[in-house]
């Protein structure tokens, strides 16, 4: 989860600082560190930007993968079998 600091944290497209009141989106961390777009992830961009980048659709398609990567490894689905799908909670 990308953390922003708005009024400090920079969008990596235009280098201006994400102010209070804009529109922002964000890319979730990835685990591919050799990925081209990996120093792309886990930031916040500035909406208009973000739609604008040339990459957009790689950057979303690969996020897609890797957490379909997650969601299908061993360590995920013994988690799930413990403790359920995370957002799920039960009353016990």
């Amino acid at each position: 989860m990308a953390i922003i600091l708005r009024g400090k944290s920079r969008c990596p497209l235009c280098g201006r600082l994400l102010l209070e009141g804009e529109s922002l989106t964000a890319l979730p961390a990835i685990a591919d560190t050799a990925h081209p777009l990996y120093n792309f992830f886990d930031s916040g961009f500035h909406q208009g930007c973000f739609d604008e980048w040339d990459y957009r659709k790689e950057a979303l398609e690969e996020a897609r993968r890797d957490r379909q990567r997650w969601e299908t490894s061993p360590e995920y689905q013994q988690s799930v079998a413990q403790f359920g799908k995370p957002g799920r909670h039960t009353n016990s």
